[in-house]
């Protein structure tokens, strides 16, 4: 690997997290001056800020975020330029063709729509999303985790996960888990 590439976003309080999600809450709850360590104490839900979905996430037999292997999250990427999308547009597979086209099995996929500039705002909620029969593409490609710059692979409002479950995007170890960065 000939670099990394940091993805995540700072933990604070307010930040923006999905509709219904706990509020995120960071505050001291131990100082140096008193305790002799700098303590933070965090209130969020498990989806907050940067994170995996784990499997166990949309299916209770469907395996944990501790339970699947630590490779899969770092790797050679390829990214998907998607930006330029209308707000609540379909990452559709013909979008998704250039990246498919030189994605390998065990690749990394990042979808750039460009959605993170409107972070902290309204508009952050209303991101592009890919598409099940894109997501199936890239379970097909081998991909072993997608990454993007928005709060979910999936459209926020209405609240629906038609990618998230995808047949076979969590059930073998060369498929691919979602991150939201």
């Amino acid at each position: 690997m000939e670099s990394w590439l940091d993805l995540s976003v700072p933990m604070v309080t307010g930040m923006p997290v999905y509709p219904g999600d706990p509020e995120v809450e960071v505050s001291r709850a131990l100082r140096v001056a008193e305790h002799g360590v700098n303590v933070l104490r965090l209130h969020m839900g498990s989806q907050s800020g940067t994170h995996v979905d784990a499997p166990y996430h949309v299916d209770e037999a469907w395996p944990t975020l501790d339970d699947l292997p630590l490779e899969r999250f770092a790797g050679a990427a390829v990214v998907a330029d998607v930006r330029g999308l209308p707000a609540r547009a379909p990452i559709t597979p013909d979008l998704l063709a250039p990246a498919l086209g030189v994605l390998r099995p065990g690749s990394i996929l990042l979808l750039a729509t460009g959605w993170s500039r409107y972070w902290g705002t309204e508009d952050y909620l209303a991101h592009p999303w890919l598409t099940p029969e894109a997501a199936e593409a890239v379970v097909a490609a081998g991909v072993l985790t997608v990454g993007i710059d928005a709060l979910s692979v999936d459209p926020t409002r209405p609240v629906d996960l038609p990618t998230h479950p995808v047949p076979g995007a969590y059930t073998h170890q060369t498929q691919p888990t979602t991150k939201q960065v």
